[in-house]
């Protein structure tokens, strides 16, 4: 569209026919408005509906923990958002990344998970706190774990294998359920 040059450049969309089956529009546009040049054109294409999903926003390495300034929502078109996208970005801030990631391309749940706390073979602290008693042992991890995740760990003191909850790393909460 030209205009004069005393023409103010305000464009006004004075009719609108959508067609949400093919994604083609149809529509009026017309420009200076009030005042003696008012042109009105007519103007067809396709639109494309957009999704906001988070991206990274610069590239991180595998086994990085995402934090909340690495991270930003984008306008994508929505038939370029791959099945198992992540929509909210708080699914994705604190996980571990399991693959490099580069910026700008959409965050799939399969590529993060939860960080790991506790590796295998990691001396850990086993508490047990009950409403009468609090006890602390030494143990050593029979598997890996994440924050809240049930795991497998041999008392040092007992040589007795029990079953505990990852509270935080190295460190582990026995249930007293489970320790039994």
């Amino acid at each position: 569209i030209h205009l004069p040059v005393d023409v103010p450049a305000i464009v006004e969309i004075t009719g609108l026919d959508v067609n949400q089956r093919t994604n083609r529009f149809i529509a009026n546009v017309t420009t200076g408005s009030q005042t003696a040049q008012r042109r009105t054109y007519r103007m067809s294409g396709r639109y494309y509906p957009l999704a906001q999903v988070p991206v990274i926003i610069e590239p991180i390495r595998r086994g990085a923990i995402v934090r909340p300034d690495q991270v930003e929502y984008r306008d994508m078109r929505a038939e370029r958002v791959p099945a198992g996208t992540i929509r909210n970005i708080d699914d994705v801030i604190g996980k571990e990344a399991l693959r490099p990631i580069k910026s700008d391309e959409p965050l799939l749940f399969r590529d993060f998970s939860n960080p790991i706390l506790v590796r295998r073979g990691a001396l850990v602290v086993i508490r047990l706190v009950t409403a009468n008693m609090s006890l602390t042992a030494r143990g050593k991890a029979l598997e890996d774990g994440s924050k809240g995740s049930v795991i497998r760990v041999m008392n040092l003191a007992s040589n007795k294998t029990i079953q505990v909850e990852v509270v935080a790393e190295n460190e582990v909460r026995a249930l007293p359920a489970m320790s039994q």
